[in-house]
């Protein structure tokens, strides 16, 4: 995993890049969302793909542009592959932490309580209860700013059809000034069947590694 360079230095070695390849090749939800993102890429949609990396939420695959232009400014999109991010802040994140077991909601408030009202999400289990419910009774979350200013996100949880588990989420990014109602409405009803596609393949791939 490590390899010497001089004088005492190490980088991180040419194993690291095998085993890359190996998750681009066996990892379901990444093969699943490349096969559905891939197709529906364009140089003015970001769609980010994330799965739960311990209490944090991962970026696994982005399609589309690293900037989007805000009134003749380039924002570079911060989210992009291999970065975790807290369950607290983003769309992508927001997406995910709704539709968690309320076992493991508990857990992770009386770990991380402070920084969870810091989020507005709540200052008490039963704010955060009642912020993720209405999350889930609209089915995708929405942020503006949170990971990158400028920018704002829509996304939705991503199952298992056949079994219903949460397996990831999956976002769209959107400069501040390109997001509204109809937008969210859209982007929302757009990634719920983007979502239900790579759920369906997942299944699928997961199936044929007898995972």
């Amino acid at each position: 995993l490590l390899a010497p360079l001089s004088g005492g230095v190490y980088s991180l070695g040419p194993r690291i890049m095998e085993l890359e390849r190996l998750l681009e090749l066996t990892d379901p939800l990444y093969t699943a969302g490349r096969t559905v993102l891939s197709a529906g890429r364009s140089r003015r949609n970001v769609y980010l793909l994330h799965s739960l990396y311990r209490d944090n939420v991962l970026c696994i695959f982005k399609a589309g542009p690293d900037a989007l232009l805000y009134r003749g400014q380039k924002v570079v999109v911060r989210r992009a592959r291999g970065l975790p991010f807290p369950l607290y802040q983003g769309a992508a994140s927001l997406a995910l932490f709704a539709h968690m077991s309320s076992h493991r909601i508990r857990q992770i408030w009386l770990k991380d309580a402070e920084r969870i009202a810091r989020a507005g999400l709540g200052t008490t289990p039963e704010e955060l209860k009642a912020t993720l419910a209405t999350i889930r009774r609209q089915g995708y979350a929405t942020s503006h700013g949170q990971i990158t200013p400028l920018l704002a996100g829509v996304a939705v949880p991503i199952f298992r059809p056949d079994d219903g588990r949460l397996v990831g989420s999956l976002a769209q990014t959107f400069t501040a000034d390109a997001i509204d109602d109809l937008a969210i409405a859209r982007a929302a009803a757009r990634l719920t069947q983007m979502g239900q596609e790579i759920g369906a393949l997942y299944v699928k791939a997961a199936g044929s590694r007898g995972t």
